[in-house]
């Protein structure tokens, strides 16, 4: 049977990608993680569907077109990093993500319940009423960074290089010294995020308007290919 490894998400936009990309390379450098995300496949999964028959991608899709449909756009922001798995030996390094009141401009920094969540459980509930089994494990909204780790990326670690890439960013956005590590990149421009301002310490804002459809590829980078995407519609 002809399947397709399918889940349904957030793509980060270009300028956020590229913006957490950098800061990527940086925690490399400390992190000896084995796996790297491909800036490509940055993003936010809301509901992964797992091996699907390639004949049902057409519902699926239309499954991902009517959630979005009766969503409202919704600012979000990648906050800190963190690990599953055992500190000795974390299995991911990912990017948290929270959603935030107000505009994406700064009109309001008090953190927002309930959108992120809601798009989830819509789409838990279609899936299942399509017969897709329900995912036991608890939503937790996050940016996959890395994969396979060992005793060096310990969450201690983990903080000490988010700290470092994040000063090194500002920075270079603030014009450091030429010669420094924060000035070999060159200048950040606020449109490199999306459009959106960083947050306060390095956070990253975006608006989230629509709803991604992705195929995984096992094997292949990047790994995921954009079948659908559809805008919200409220």
């Amino acid at each position: 049977m002809n399947v397709c490894r399918l889940f349904i998400g957030l793509a980060l936009p270009d300028g956020v990608s590229r913006r957490l990309a950098a800061r990527m390379e940086r925690l490399a450098g400390r992190l000896p993680f084995a796996r790297w995300t491909h800036p490509a496949d940055l993003h936010v999964t809301l509901l992964f569907l797992g091996e699907t028959p390639a004949g049902r991608v057409e519902e699926v899709s239309r499954m991902v077109r009517e959630t979005a449909a009766g969503a409202a756009p919704f600012t979000l922001e990648l906050t800190e990093p963190g690990t599953f798995g055992p500190p000795s030996a974390p299995r991911v390094l990912w990017c948290g993500v929270a959603e935030r009141s107000g505009t994406a401009e700064g009109e309001a920094d008090r953190p927002a319940q309930g959108a992120l969540s809601a798009l989830h459980a819509a789409l838990c509930a279609r899936a299942e009423a399509a017969g897709f089994p329900r995912d036991p494990r608890p939503f937790r909204p996050h940016v996959t960074l890395a994969r396979a780790g060992n005793a060096a990326c310990g969450p201690a670690a983990v903080a000490a290089a988010w700290r470092e890439a994040v000063a090194a960013e500002e920075g270079a956005a603030h014009g450091a010294p030429a010669g420094t590590a924060a000035a070999s990149r060159g200048p950040l421009r606020s449109a490199d995020a999306g459009s959106l301002p960083p947050g306060p310490s390095g956070l990253l804002v975006w608006r989230a308007d629509r709803l991604t459809l992705f195929r995984s590829h096992l094997g292949r980078r990047p790994s995921y290919e954009r079948l659908s995407e559809y805008r919200f519609g409220r």
